[in-house]
């Protein structure tokens, strides 16, 4: 801090003792039914000068002193009737008052009861007879008169709306020292309303007002400092003033506190203070305390977390058009969190809020339409509200963009276009979006290239993406024929029983370790998918949305892999909550085998696909009738050698090969396994009317292990024990 903030805090400190002696000395006066020491020490409270600020108390100190007949507690009484300030606003008790004051000559008096005719309250006049005794009593130099004709002017009240002379009634009112009308100079030239804008004057003028104790004054230079306008930036000054407004129960500076404990921002920083401050702004009703205080409770940053408090405040704030609070209130409808999860709820919020110009709720509506989550799925609308957000420098919102350019969904199918954005989101550092521009090089090579060549890179990159998968799938079938065979014969009951089996916690790491593989395919297919869709067929484009469905498939998988291996972790410890019933156990197993069960339906699905993507030349294509064929062998039609070469030239020429049962299969197997035909992988299971495998020799493609390799029974408990 530099030496004149040392010497205004000093001097401050000063002031402050001696107005606490003085309203000491007043208060015995007070107390002994003097009524200018009533009036003075209601003046005390209501400036909270000597004592702590107090409307209320005020009130009842100038009702001392006003049923004494002093005249000026009975013009502060009465103004506190006409503002409410302390009391319920009553514009009839407000006229007595000031009245009975106006007749004792109090200049200030004799305009006040003017200030009531203008709002039509408590007795009757028109607003032209207001300004013109207004200007009577302001041209005679009553700084209220002043004030007020001032107010009038700026909202055209009875009065041609007119800043210039706005500005010049506040500035005589204020150059008398009142405050209300330094503050709105200082506001003048803040916003440049009457007078050229200038915040060098605007501080002057709220510094004026603030070291009279007007919280807006004190809140404004508060901002002043924050924002460096005017003055120097200082963060420490800033929460000074601040402070010293929110004490007055100022809610806006209440809630710029708050924000400044939160972040550390000119005072160390605290989490418990900023919520505080936070409820306090909240319970007047600011929009954005209320969004902050809710921010709080979702995240535990100062108070307990609590989903639903924090929906409590957030729709609070959201009913007053905040937007932020709207987004937030979204969000946790559609995540479930507070409250039961509800999309339609989620869509409605986002929509609020996206219409106020909300970036985050713009995008999240996007995907809310392009999935069709809580609305009906709708590309153009989920491609405009991308636009919106991404026009807003949203990350996100620009990769959407992007992709919906590059399918052509809700908008002209567009390359150029969906790089452009791609580019605006790479620059953000978004990931996916980088990829997508560093594998752009690639698609440009292949837009040079001939139609022909075209088609056989987009297959072979199919392909390397299908043989990816394949590879890891034979992991994923290793991890789990190791777990299930840990966990579910006998042999390995007693191994663990003597504590040589592999530990729990070990199998469920090789487990976790399987997932990133099977992300980081998942997002090579899309991306794959996206950067050359306009180079597909619709055949290969079937072929790889299925590829994306077994994939995903697959993981769902691994991630139930994984909430069985946990499982079993949590119940090889023993103990009396031990989450290892039998049910528990049954249910997971249960769970397991259905996923399995659906990963191996789609990669049928898929096999059934593999020719229209597979094969080198698809005008050689054919799917060889095994069975028929098989039977033929049996039944002495063709030899043993023309069978192999009918399997072979198949093969070679990229074809399908497909048993419709046990006994093609078992040919086609005793034919491979004795190395007369070469081996590729085959990827179905066996099913009980026999097997249904596919093979191809050259090209690779997904596969599902058959049952041999998941022939663990389901329903037995793994065994238990301590790791």
């Amino acid at each position: 801090m530099n030496n004149s903030q040392a010497d205004f805090s000093d001097n401050d400190r000063e002031r402050e003792q001696k107005l606490v002696m003085l309203a000491k000395e007043i208060r015995k006066a007070a107390e002994r039914g003097d009524a200018k020491a009533q009036w003075a020490l209601g003046s005390a409270y209501a400036r909270g000068e000597g004592v702590t600020a107090d409307s209320s108390e005020a009130v009842t100190w100038y009702r001392k002193a006003a049923e004494q007949g002093y005249a000026y507690a009975q013009y502060a009484l009465g103004i506190a009737y006409r503002m409410g300030d302390g009391v319920s606003k009553d514009f009839e008790k407000a006229a007595k008052w000031l009245q009975l004051a106006a007749a004792q000559g109090v200049a200030n008096a004799q305009n006040s009861p003017i200030l009531v005719y203008k709002e039509g309250e408590g007795l009757v006049t028109d607003s032209h007879s207001t300004s013109e005794m207004l200007h009577v009593a302001a041209e005679r130099g009553d700084s209220i008169a002043q004030f007020e004709l001032g107010f009038i002017y700026a909202y055209g009240e009875g009065v041609p709306k007119d800043m210039l002379e706005s500005i010049k009634w506040f500035r005589k009112s204020a150059e008398q020292g009142d405050s209300r009308a330094q503050t709105q100079v200082g506001n003048a030239y803040a916003l440049g309303k009457g007078v050229a804008k200038n915040y060098a004057e605007a501080v002057k003028w709220w510094r004026m007002a603030a070291e009279q104790g007007e919280a807006d004054a004190q809140c404004n230079l508060a901002n002043a400092y924050a924002q460096g306008n005017g003055t120097s930036k200082d963060s420490v000054l800033a929460a000074k003033w601040y402070r010293k407004a929110a004490d007055q129960e100022n809610a806006t500076a209440q809630y710029k506190l708050a924000r400044a404990y939160a972040h550390g921002d000119g005072v160390i920083r605290d989490l418990t203070e900023a919520a505080k401050w936070y409820r306090k702004a909240a319970d007047q009703g600011d929009a954005d305390a209320q969004d902050g205080l809710g921010y709080a409770y979702c995240h535990g940053q100062g108070v307990s977390e609590n989903a639903a408090e924090a929906v409590k405040w957030w729709r609070m704030s959201a009913e007053q058009g905040h937007a932020a609070a709207q987004y937030n209130l979204g969000v946790s409808y559609a995540r479930g969190s507070g409250v039961t999860k509800d999309p339609a709820e989620a869509a409605k919020w986002y929509l609020k809020s996206a219409e106020l110009g909300n970036a985050n709720a713009q995008d999240a509506l996007g995907g809310a339409y392009y999935f069709g989550q809580g609305v009906i799925k709708n590309f153009a609308e989920a491609a405009r509200w991308f636009r919106e957000a991404a026009n807003q420098g949203l990350a996100d919102a620009q990769y959407q963009t992007g992709v919906v350019y590059a399918r052509g969904e809700g908008v002209t199918k567009e390359w150029a276009e969906a790089v452009k954005w791609f580019r605006k989101a790479a620059e953000q550092g978004h990931a996916k979006a980088g990829e997508i521009l560093r594998r752009a090089g690639e698609k440009e090579t292949i837009q040079q290239s001939s139609p022909e060549n075209r088609k056989l890179d987009t297959k072979k990159k199919i392909c390397h993406l299908a043989k990816m998968a394949d590879s890891e799938l034979d992991a994923y079938v290793a991890v789990h024929n190791k777990i299930f065979h840990e966990s579910a014969s006998l042999g390995s009951l007693f191994k663990n029983l003597l504590g040589r089996g592999t530990p729990m916690k070990d199998l469920l790491m090789l487990a976790e370790q399987l997932v990133p593989a099977w992300d980081d395919l998942a997002a090579q297919i899309e991306s794959f998918r996206i950067d050359y869709l306009s180079y597909l067929t619709k055949e290969e484009e079937r072929y790889l949305h299925t590829l994306i469905r077994y994939v995903a498939a697959v993981r769902l998988a691994i991630d139930t892999l994984i909430s069985r291996q946990r499982l079993a972790c949590r119940g090889s410890q023993g103990g009396k909550n031990n989450p290892m019933t039998w049910n528990a156990h049954k249910e997971m197993e249960a769970r397991y085998k259905d996923v399995v069960e659906n990963y191996k339906v789609i990669g049928r699905e898929l096999n059934s696909m593999a020719s229209l993507v597979a094969a080198s030349n698809p005008s050689k294509a054919m799917r060889i009738d095994l069975q028929q064929v098989t039977a033929d062998y049996g039944n002495g039609k063709i030899s043993k050698d023309k069978l192999i070469s009918i399997y072979q030239e198949a093969i070679d020429n990229g074809d399908i090969l497909a048993p419709e049962n046990e006994l093609a299969a078992a040919v086609l197997l005793s034919l491979i396994d004795d190395g007369t035909l070469r081996r590729s992988t085959y990827v179905d299971e066996f099913e009980k009317r026999g097997y249904s495998h596919v093979f191809h020799d050259g090209i690779d493609y997904i596969g599902i292990p058959p049952t041999s390799k998941l022939s663990v029974p389901y329903g037995s408990p793994p065994p238990l024990r301590n790791n």
